[in-house]
């Protein structure tokens, strides 16, 4: 008896997914397990300077994003909370944004490469959603045994 409740216990009880969802064709692209603490980039090109951008994103305690900082290749230029900047070799790095989100949304750019960075792993964005369309990036709650069920999708 107590080993069912266990066992139920543990296909119910929620764990949390960064997933990455094309808003326009409401698809899917990515769920990868997270949890708190975990940090994720968000890699781009710059449409003006043709230079990498990388904004980097937490999950708190309550499975917020937390807009946390901003990697510019391009250190000559101004941006957003300039003078919390750092010149870390090529890099201008702006810390102490601590901004909390519910989601991430961008179009995806036709040549911004927009890339996902987990856990040192790439995931090529601009090549499973065409150019211009509306990406999201959140952490949802599901099941265990939904997420199992999902294996081919997740991470």
């Amino acid at each position: 008896m107590v080993a069912g409740m266990l066992v139920i216990g543990y296909v119910l009880y929620p764990v949390h997914i960064l997933q990455v969802r094309d808003l326009a064709g409401n698809r899917i692209l990515l769920n990868i397990p997270v949890a708190e603490g975990d940090q994720f980039g968000v890699s781009f090109i710059n449409s003006v300077e043709k230079l990498p951008v990388t904004d980097i994103f937490s999950i708190d305690g309550n499975w917020r994003i937390i807009f946390s900082k901003i990697v510019y290749r391009a250190p000559y230029v101004g941006y957003i909370n300039e003078e919390k900047a750092e010149l870390n070799g090529r890099d201008l790095i702006i810390s102490g944004i601590n901004q909390p989100m519910d989601r991430v949304t961008f179009f995806n750019g036709y040549t911004t490469r927009h890339t996902l960075i987990f856990n040192n792993a790439s995931f090529p964005i601009h090549a499973m959603a065409p150019g211009g369309t509306l990406i999201e990036i959140a952490v949802r709650a599901e099941a265990r045994l939904a997420s199992l069920w999902k294996r081919e999708k997740t991470l």
